[in-house]
């Protein structure tokens, strides 16, 4: 039976991943470690965790006394998602974020709450620098790509089709979360307050696609699409 670890399945792209081919693939033996940080959320994988394809381990892959431990289990494939994300935790605490991370990522899921609590949202410096944003469904079909079409030792990068910049990012959640509160969105928009910009901050990250694409790998979900299936998600959760 083949075997795969997944690093960071707690996580939000890990735990995507997981519920997605662990229920499609019960042929394969998974594991999950996950270092059970403030990342981490065990009911992101509610149900797929009583498969019996499927099985986790809470250790530190930072610590290599833990790491050698999962030696054992022989894997034959690791899909490594571990990664801290916020950028603001990166610069005050460096040191974690060189242990197991290559980028940070803008937290979408945090910008609702200041909506629906009504606290500023903040935006760094003009706002305008560009991130290129994928659907997570869509990064998980990437990863899965990869695996069975890729070459070994070969490279891939995964990302969408769509630059967007953070106030423009800001300015589609408060439009979502207005429509799904029957608000106006001025309400939220009021809410942007500008700040001193993040020391080193990258003004645009892209990424080059074209031998993913290669494998017959796209995107299928809209940006605008994304947001508003995140809103709508975050809402209902919130008013439980």
């Amino acid at each position: 039976m083949k075997r795969i670890l997944v690093t960071g399945g707690l996580g939000f792209i890990g735990s995507a991943f997981l519920r997605r081919f662990v229920v499609e693939r019960p042929n394969i033996a998974w594991l999950n470690v996950d270092a059970m940080t403030y990342c981490a959320d065990p009911r992101r994988i509610d149900g797929i965790d009583k498969l019996p394809c499927y099985g986790a381990r809470f250790v530190d892959i930072s610590r290599w006394e833990d790491v050698a431990r999962l030696v054992s289990w022989a894997p034959d494939t690791i899909v490594h998602f571990a990664a801290e994300t916020h950028v603001d935790r990166s610069i005050l605490d460096p040191e974690v974020f060189t242990r197991t991370n290559v980028v940070g990522t803008l937290n979408m899921p945090m910008v609702i709450e200041r909506c629906l609590t009504r606290q500023p949202i903040t935006i760094h410096g003009d706002g305008k620098n560009l991130r290129d944003w994928l659907h997570v469904e869509d990064h998980v079909s990437g990863i899965w790509t990869i695996l069975e079409r890729g070459k070994l030792g070969e490279s891939h990068n995964i990302g969408g089709t769509e630059e967007v910049s953070n106030e423009d990012v800001v300015n589609e959640v408060c439009a979502c979360v207005a429509d799904t509160l029957d608000a106006h969105v001025d309400d939220f928009l009021a809410l942007k307050t500008y700040v001193t910009d993040r020391p080193g901050n990258d003004r645009r990250y892209a990424l080059d696609t074209t031998k993913l694409r290669a494998l017959g790998w796209a995107p299928r979900r809209r940006f605008d699409e994304g947001v508003a299936e995140v809103v709508e998600r975050a809402v209902r959760r919130w008013n439980r």
